[in-house]
């Protein structure tokens, strides 16, 4: 196989890992939305904006060294895909593509969750002990 035969999966490891920085940074500065496309869409994160911005704060570290792992990965890829013969491409894009995904949900569900959770009731304590109810 040729180095352009590898592109497709150099590219998805780019637009992930693009993503997921993105995320992170926006996230970490409290800038991301609630929304029902991108982010921790927990049943906590989804009731209160305390909630959402404490999970992706929670979680903004993971998501960055999962997006510079896949940047490596598109790299490793990319020069695997160079070298004449090289069968390890495939299996290597494909780890550098799964694995910091799988990372990234594992925290979400565990870390953000969690932080997000803990917001949630803090919010609604605020809310009960608040003389003006919304």
């Amino acid at each position: 196989m040729s180095a352009t035969e590898y592109l497709p999966m150099v590219f998805c490891l780019l637009l992930l890992g693009g993503l997921f920085l993105a995320i992170a940074r926006m996230g970490a500065a409290g800038t991301l939305r609630r929304n029902g496309l991108v982010g921790v869409r927990t049943t906590a994160t989804m009731q209160s904006d305390a909630a959402w911005y404490a999970a992706h704060k929670a979680i903004a570290p993971t998501l960055r060294a999962c997006a510079w792992a896949q940047f490596a990965g598109a790299a490793l890829v990319l020069a695997l895909g160079l070298m004449a013969n090289n069968s390890a491409v495939i299996p290597v894009g494909l780890a550098f593509l799964f694995l910091p995904t799988i990372a990234m949900v594992v925290a979400a569900m565990t870390r953000g969750a969690s932080a997000a959770n803990d917001a949630h009731r803090a919010w609604e304590q605020d809310q009960q002990t608040s003389p003006i109810h919304h």
